[in-house]
Formats: structure tokens, sequence, C-alpha cells
């Protein structure tokens, strides 16, 4: 089978991802979850990164909490 480039066709696709990444320090109060949800559905994020300084651990409940 030939490439699409040996055919003399060029291949393109596109595709957009809303991410957000946020610092945050201090995920651990109910706040600042808020805020991030409704930054998250305002925004129609589909891939969330966060960076947190001041929980040693986040468990899969505080992800659950922002997410949904």
């Amino acid at each position: 089978m030939q490439s699409a480039k040996k055919r003399g066709k060029r291949c393109t696709t596109t595709v957009f991802m809303k991410v957000l990444t946020y610092n945050i320090r201090g995920l651990g109060g109910r706040a600042k979850r808020k805020v991030i949800k409704k930054l998250i559905a305002k925004e129609g994020v589909e891939l969330l990164c966060i960076q947190e300084i001041k929980v040693e651990v986040i468990t899969k409940e505080m992800c659950v909490a922002v997410w949904r």
C-alpha cells in the first residue's frame, strides 16, 4: 500500500482539543474545586492538568469532585 505522500496527496487532519492547565495551591478546599468545576463547564475543557503544591496526595475522590 502506498503512502498518501507517494500518491501525491496530502493528509491534512486538524484536531482541536480544549486543554486547561492550572497551577493551584490548595485543591483540598471546596471553594477552589468549585471554581475549577465551573471553569471546566464554561469552557468545555476536555483535558485538565492540575499542578498542586500544597496537597501531598490527590485522591480519586478529589479528581471526581472537580470533573463531575
